[in-house]
């Protein structure tokens, strides 16, 4: 094969070897904080690597498209199965419906409690005057129901493997531990 010189060579062998420079970057930068083992398939998982892919694929923020080119790299020097991004894409797509109809239950559930509010007449309540009455109501469900598996007060948890946090009147949702 003869080789040709940078100004011979074709415009798209020329943007691979400056993508491939970037991936390149990007891995040592990555390795500098201790990442690794992609490699090792007793330590790293095709499923989490093609998880990682398209969860970058959302991010949008510098070095996306190194950080999803990178992956797609890994996969492919593996030579896991094509369908895993599918199977992953899939399961993203699960995650975000799970989260929707966790928030219209969340929706549905605040709503409740202030129709329950208005109609007393305790409308005016702060947020942490309804965590102390919701608290209250939960305890009495969990004694009733002889049920330990009820979160902690501050915890809510909507649908499967959906968490709402609720800290210092802020909140923060989880799905099977992943924010």
């Amino acid at each position: 094969m003869e080789l040709k010189t940078q100004s011979e060579a074709h415009p798209d062998d020329l943007a691979v070897d400056r993508f491939a420079a970037a991936m390149k970057a990007k891995l040592a930068k990555s390795r500098e904080k201790g990442r690794g083992g992609w490699d090792d398939k007793t330590q790293c998982s095709g499923e989490h690597l093609a998880n990682l892919l398209v969860e970058h694929l959302a991010k949008g923020n510098e070095g996306t498209f190194e950080d999803v080119a990178n992956f797609a790299m890994m996969l492919h020097q593996r030579n896991e199965r094509t369908d895993i991004l599918a199977k992953m894409i899939s399961e993203n797509d699960r995650y975000v419906q799970e989260l929707e109809h966790s928030y219209e239950q969340l929706n549905l559930w605040l709503v409740g409690i202030l129709a329950e509010y208005e109609s007393t007449g305790h409308a005016g309540l702060t947020i942490n005057e309804v965590r102390q009455h919701y608290s209250k109501i939960r305890k009495s469900t969990q004694k009733s129901h002889n049920d330990d598996t009820l979160p902690p007060d501050d915890d809510e948890m909507i649908g499967t493997g959906v968490k709402i946090s609720f800290v210092g009147g802020a909140s923060k949702t989880t799905y099977n531990g992943k924010e």
